[in-house]
């Protein structure tokens, strides 16, 4: 009854990382030389097991495809095909419905300004998921709640972030 795709498993992900030196200025010890570097980020879903509520810990019962629901934070997946265990344990499979996936972009602009004798500084001025899309976490999973079906926040430090680094190369 434990048959089913692991909790990490992705099927699909793609990621494009890149490095774009910047032409503009590059005579100009300020203003030339910066570079640019981004990670493009798109993954499909990771799954999950629905739960009966009640005594314990069981699978809930399962009579069709949950997956092809409308994919909404008020309503995931197609909560009508699952029932409350009438059994010991439930007919639903492990893992057996998918969670909502993740699309960043990471974005950095840096430079490098040597100095003759005493190495490098580097400065950095960087940006992660800076479309500040969201990155949901799973649906309530368990049959009974009132939030069954239904993504009720976002996966801890998802949202946009920047920051301002400075590292001295010797």
């Amino acid at each position: 009854l434990d048959e089913g795709p692991a909790d990490y498993d992705a099927r699909h992900r793609f990621t494009l990382a890149a490095t774009y030196e910047l032409p503009f200025a590059k005579g100009n010890p300020i203003a030339g030389g910066w570079a640019l570097n981004t990670v493009i980020t798109t993954q499909s879903g990771t799954p999950f097991t629905v739960y009966s509520s009640g005594d314990g810990i069981k699978r809930a019962d399962q009579s069709g495809d949950a997956n092809n629901g409308p994919h909404t934070t008020d309503k995931w997946f197609d909560t009508s095909v699952f029932s409350p265990a009438k059994g010991s344990q439930g007919t639903a499979r492990r893992n057996s419905v998918r969670g909502p996936g993740i699309r960043t972009v990471d974005l950095s602009i840096f430079k490098t300004f040597t100095m003759a004798k005493a190495g490098a500084i580097e400065l950095r001025f960087e940006g992660f998921n800076i479309f500040n899309e969201p990155v949901y976490s799973q649906p309530n999973n368990v049959v009974g709640d009132p939030n069954f079906g239904k993504i009720t926040g976002t996966r801890l430090n998802s949202e946009r972030q920047v920051q301002i680094a400075a590292r001295y190369l010797f």
